[in-house]
């Protein structure tokens, strides 16, 4: 799956050491791509109906309401890992981290035309079972995020995974974004589907 592998994976390497720290372009860069993220999700779930949150077309396809948990988990999940890469030994700076590489890799985790599998502490147990609920705790998470990418200084791109796909912790901030466009994709497909309840 798309995300299991990105969690296990990480960077060819650059030849020269680098302090790691986002450039002020890097920055700005990642917190509007965060935010357009939150509110183009938010947008999509706003005034659906409790029939239209819990709307199924068929047992294996997640509905509204399993999709947003997972996206609460995943934030949460990246809020953790985040703190467990930095405390690991730095490497020198990515090969892919770059401008373009950035923008490449969140390409590529939005596109929906590659199937994936959620890891199983990421899979939804209906945490959240209201519309109300689930979105603020989104908010709240993505807050948290925002206010952590908007002041570290911590050297996001002198930290990456093992493993040969180039991933630093700045990308994972990237993919955090990037997954949430790819399931609000989602969602919007779901909305468009024949059976989709209307609202009454």
């Amino acid at each position: 799956m798309l995300l299991g592998m990105v969690l296990m994976s990480a960077p060819v390497l650059l030849a020269q050491a680098t302090d790691g720290a986002m450039s002020v372009e890097e920055r700005r860069w990642l917190r509007s791509h965060l935010e357009s993220s939150r509110d183009a999700l938010l947008a999509a779930v706003d005034g659906l109906t409790a029939g239209q949150w819990n709307f199924k077309p068929d047992p294996a396809t997640w509905s509204v309401a399993n999709v947003i948990e997972h996206l609460i988990l995943t934030e949460g999940y990246f809020q953790e890992a985040t703190k467990k890469m930095l405390a690991e030994p730095a490497k020198p700076r990515i090969a892919t981290a770059t401008a373009e590489g950035d923008r490449k890799f969140a390409a590529r985790i939005a596109d929906r035309s590659r199937k994936a599998k959620a890891p199983e502490m990421l899979v939804p147990t209906n945490q959240w079972p209201s519309l109300q609920d689930a979105s603020a705790e989104f908010a709240a998470r993505r807050r948290k995020s925002l206010d952590y990418v908007a002041q570290t200084q911590d050297p996001l791109r002198a930290h990456s995974s093992p493993g040969a796909a180039p991933v630093d912790v700045y990308q994972y901030w990237v993919l955090v974004s990037a997954h949430a466009m790819r399931h609000t994709a989602q969602i919007e497909e779901l909305k468009k589907h024949p059976s989709f309840p209307p609202k009454k």
